[in-house]
C-alpha cells in the first residue's frame, strides 16, 4: 500500500509540473466550445471512457459534454477531447483524421510522448500521462497496476478547474 501511495503521488505531481501548461492550453480549447455554443465531445477509449461518464454525471459536472458517437454530426464549434492509452484503436486515429480534415479542434490525452504519438500531428493540444508500464514492480520482474484512468482523470479534475475559472472571467 506505501510503495503504491508513493507511486502514484510521485506520477501525480510529475504530471502537475511537466504538463501544466498543456492542460491549461486543453480548458482553453474546450472552453471555447462553451463560450460559442458548441458541444464538448469526449471520446475515451476503454475504461477512460469513464472520464466521460464523471464529466456528465459527476457532482460537479462539466457544461456542454456528450460522449462521441461513430457518424454523429460534427460543427465548427464543437471541440473534441480524445483520450487513449498505448495504443490507438483504429477509430480513434480515423476520428482525428476527420476533425482534422474538417478543421475541428481537439485535443489529446494520451500515455505516449507527444513525439512518438500519431494522434499529436492533428491535435490542437496534447497532454502526456507518459505512462508506458505498470506503476509496481512484481517479484517476476514484471510490472502490474496501470493507471491510465487515475492519470486522466486527475489530468481532467485540473482541466475542469481551469475552464471553470475561465469561463467566470468570460461572464464578467
Amino acid at each position: 500500500m506505501k510503495m503504491l501511495t508513493t507511486q502514484l503521488s510521485g506520477l501525480l505531481t510529475r504530471l502537475a509540473e511537466r504538463e501544466q501548461f498543456s492542460i491549461e492550453e486543453t480548458a482553453r480549447l474546450l472552453a471555447q466550445a462553451i463560450a460559442s455554443d458548441g458541444r464538448i465531445i469526449f471520446y475515451g477509449v476503454d475504461e477512460l471512457a469513464a472520464v466521460t461518464m464523471r464529466a456528465q454525471l459527476g457532482e460537479e459536472k462539466m457544461q456542454s459534454v456528450i460522449p462521441y458517437e461513430k457518424g454523429m454530426e460534427l460543427h465548427h464549434t464543437d471541440r473534441v477531447l480524445i483520450m487513449s492509452k498505448r495504443e490507438h484503436p483504429e477509430e480513434a486515429l480515423q476520428l482525428a483524421k476527420q476533425l482534422h480534415d474538417a478543421f475541428i479542434p481537439f485535443a489529446v490525452i494520451a500515455s505516449a510522448k507527444e513525439e512518438d504519438d500519431a494522434l499529436a500531428q492533428w491535435a490542437y493540444t496534447y497532454v502526456s500521462t507518459d505512462i508506458t508500464r505498470g506503476l509496481l514492480p512484481t517479484e517476476t520482474g514484471d510490472r502490474t497496476v496501470y493507471v491510465d484512468l487515475i492519470a486522466t482523470l486527475f489530468i481532467f479534475e485540473a482541466m475542469k478547474q481551469m475552464m471553470d475559472e475561465m469561463l467566470l472571467d468570460f461572464e464578467m
